[in-house]
């Protein structure tokens, strides 16, 4: 099955890994990668089997990706991975807003002794 899945993908020209972008030359070498996080995700359900959250992948980059873990969506971490949605943005700039504060209070009662 893997092997007819791999033809028809490379038939059509979508046997470029979503990860590293590089041409997957292999059955072997390929897996099927979801785009977003579906296991954090507000509908875990739908998100798996969104056609439009799936893509291919080297299965090295997908076994990669997996193995550092994927972050919650929003958040922190997200936004370090290079996401730029309005919500990671927000999150970023009250975390930078409170280490500045956390900053000036640390100065100002060591500034007192």
């Amino acid at each position: 099955m893997k092997l007819l899945l791999f033809k028809y993908i490379k038939k059509a020209g979508e046997n470029y890994c979503c990860r590293c972008l590089q041409e997957i030359k292999s059955s072997d070498d390929m897996s099927m990668d979801h785009l977003k996080d579906w296991m954090n995700s507000i509908d875990p359900e739908r998100l798996f089997f969104d056609l439009d959250n799936i893509a291919f992948s080297h299965l090295n980059c997908n076994c990669k990706a997996n193995k550092y873990g994927k972050r919650k969506h929003p958040g922190l971490q997200a936004y370090r991975r290079g996401c730029r949605c309005n919500e990671c943005k927000r999150i970023a700039s009250e975390k930078r807003t409170r280490l500045k504060i956390e900053k000036l209070e640390k100065e100002k009662s060591g500034a007192s002794f």
